[in-house]
């Protein structure tokens, strides 16, 4: 076809692609049809008997299930030209109208076996679509043989009594029936099926073709005769073996020599009147043709049955290997399976990420290639789990890996078998989880309960010293001072536990223990210094010096009367020897007499700053009032130098 021609139909809202394959299935639909009825045609005009058999007709009801309805016109032009190519005396019209009834008919079958099989081109895979199949072939030849009863009763050609018409109608629709369910199957089969062949079933199908026609050319034309129903294992073979496909094929071979043997007044059924043989034929092929596609039927069925149980195993087991895969990839711990020889057959993403090699670097690759940890102790629970078939838990591990090395990583496993078909160890599985942050918060907990305990003991040792040394003439000046003592370890403990024993800020300590003392509105205290981090032993030790010398300034120096003042100033010295220096300074007080005696609170003071921080302190009692200084090195008493 020209691109002019092809624009045209464009032009005219046609494909020119679909035009093609219209032209080619009306072209074939009108040969398929033609070259059968021609020759059934002119045998039956020489025999003078009905055709036993009409092939065209189911070549006609399949063509048009197949290709659809509106190929219709080609099944009628297809008849008329049969009875215009064969020497008929009917009349054009007789001829017009008997070729707008096969057409009608065959429309009629297509339409049934659409409608009963429930499908727009039936498969012939059910019981349902050979029983559409049957419908069809009914309802094809009632419409094909009313018509032609009546139209060759107008004609003259067949007797105006009921037994004639009867006896016409009878082997007219039979043969359109038998045409129907053996050639409308056979194109049908063949062309749902025939590209599911494989060679054996090619070699086999040859087969059974041979062994019908040699079984059916001994039951009509041999010398030897062989009884018809021999033929019913064959086909049963070939229904059973090659389902639809087989039974159909075997089928028409049977049937064309079937008709050829009677017609030629050999075989089973040759008598002398004709049409009585044609009509035991028509039964034995109908009888036959059930049975066949009964049996193929039932065998296509279960085939597909099985087929379909097949294909949803397999998308039910891909679907379930799909979510394995998933979750073996995705998993949010590491895993990996080994062979015997330790070597990595497969990993996922999140251990290879631990490991800090791609995924597929590992494959082939041993334990010892990859990472640095114990090794051996890992081959040695990889070979039980081999030997044993038994899991193997919470196996620690330790080591280095590529992702970061030099840095000791802690890794809780668990190894267990990967079994065969035949419940053997194939390979081993190891499943992975990090416990490095783990490990490291018990080392901490071990640390700090460690810490607690020796902070806790000194703390004792300090109440302790503080109970002991406490000395009073009462009851309750002894309890008085040594609560007072308490609380002041109490309030720096407060301010350790809040910098989690990381230190105390000095200011921050000041004005903790100076709060019972200072009356804010009157502004009696006065602090100024740096801020820095006092040592957890440095606090405690100060405390207790801040302690003695605010309950010393309030009972006897400056914080005793309204008008008193107290300074307190800290912080390092210049070098060359910087130091903790803190000044205490009080004036405006009652007048200061050197005293006589040392007191408790004097020791406490001196043990606290000499002992146990390795520092100085000196005091003036001055008539103003009181001046303290103490000097403690900035190594002991700060954090500031580490």
């Amino acid at each position: 076809m020209s691109s002019d021609s092809e624009a045209g139909l464009a032009t005219e809202g046609l494909d020119p692609v679909r035009h093609s394959h219209w032209l080619f299935a009306s072209v074939l639909i009108f040969l398929g049809y033609l070259v059968p009825a021609v020759m059934g045609s002119e045998w039956s005009l020489r025999t003078g008997v009905a055709p036993p058999i009409w092939p065209a007709a189911g070549i006609a009801v399949a063509g048009l299930s197949i290709a659809g309805l509106r190929f219709w016109p080609a099944v009628g032009l297809a008849m008329l030209a049969t009875l215009q190519l064969t020497s008929n005396t009917h009349s054009f019209a007789a001829d017009l109208a008997l070729s707008l009834s096969k057409a009608a008919a065959a429309v009629a079958g297509a339409t049934v076996l659409r409608r009963v099989s429930g499908a727009a081109r039936p498969r012939l895979r059910q019981l349902r679509d050979l029983a559409a199949l049957l419908a069809a072939g009914i309802a094809a030849a009632l419409v094909s043989g009313l018509s032609a009863a009546t139209i060759f009763t107008l004609e003259g050609a067949v007797p105006a009594t009921f037994g004639g018409t009867l006896t016409f109608l009878l082997n007219w629709t039979l043969g359109d029936v038998l045409g129907i369910l053996i050639f409308g199957a056979f194109v049908l089969a063949w062309e749902a099926g025939g590209q599911r062949l494989g060679r054996k079933d090619w070699v086999h199908l040859a087969a059974i073709l041979a062994a019908t026609a040699l079984v059916t050319w001994l039951v009509y034309f041999a010398e030897a005769r062989v009884r018809a129903f021999y033929l019913y294992p064959i086909l049963i073979w070939a229904a059973f073996n090659l389902r639809t496909i087989g039974a159909t094929s075997s089928l028409a071979v049977m049937a064309i020599l079937a008709v050829a043997g009677t017609a030629s007044g050999f075989g089973p059924f040759a008598q002398e009147n004709p049409a009585a043989g044609m009509l035991l034929v028509q039964q034995f092929l109908a009888i036959a043709a059930a049975m066949t596609l009964f049996v193929a039927a039932v065998s296509e069925e279960r085939r597909t049955r099985a087929l379909n149980e097949t294909e949803r195993a397999e998308a039910l087991a891909a679907s379930r290997l799909a979510e394995l895969n998933s979750l073996y990839e995705s998993a949010p711990i590491g895993l990996a399976f080994f062979s015997r020889d330790y070597r990595y057959l497969r990993i996922n993403q999140e251990l290879a990420g631990i490991n800090g090699i791609a995924a597929e670097a590992h494959i082939g690759r041993t334990i010892r290639d990859i990472v640095q940890v114990d090794a051996e102790s890992v081959e040695q629970v990889i070979d039980r789990v081999f030997a044993t078939g038994e899991s193997v838990r919470d196996v620690e591990i330790k080591g280095e890996t590529p992702l970061r090395p030099g840095v000791t990583r802690h890794w809780l496993t668990g190894f267990y078998p990967i079994l065969d078909e035949a419940a053997e160890v194939q390979a081993v599985g190891i499943w992975v989880v990090e416990i490095s942050e783990r490990k490291a918060a018990e080392e901490r907990e071990r640390l700090l309960a460690r810490e607690v305990d020796h902070r806790a003991k000194n703390l004792l040792a300090v109440v302790q010293s503080v109970v002991l040394l406490t000395k009073a003439d009462t009851v309750e000046s002894l309890q008085q001072g040594v609560v007072g003592r308490i609380q002041s370890l109490g309030r720096a403990h407060s301010l350790l536990a809040e910098s989690r024993w990381e230190g105390v800020d000095l200011a921050q300590l000041v004005r903790e223990e100076m709060a019972p003392f200072a009356d804010s509105q009157a502004q009696q205290v006065e602090t100024d210094g740096p801020s820095m981090l006092l040592k957890p032993a440095a606090a405690q030790s100060l405390a207790l010096v801040l302690h003695e010398l605010a309950t010393n300034a309030a009972k006897y120096g400056a914080l005793s009367v309204p008008s008193g003042r107290l300074t307190i100033r800290w912080g390092p010295t210049e070098p060359p020897e910087p130091v903790l220096q803190l000044l205490w300074e009080e004036s405006a007080g009652p007048a200061v007499a050197v005293p006589t005696a040392s007191g408790f609170g004097s020791r406490i003071i001196r043990t606290s700053i000499e002992r146990q921080l390795r520092g100085t302190s000196e005091t003036q009692w001055d008539p103003d009032g009181m001046k303290f200084a103490m000097r403690i090195s900035l190594d002991v008493a700060t954090r500031t130098a580490e």
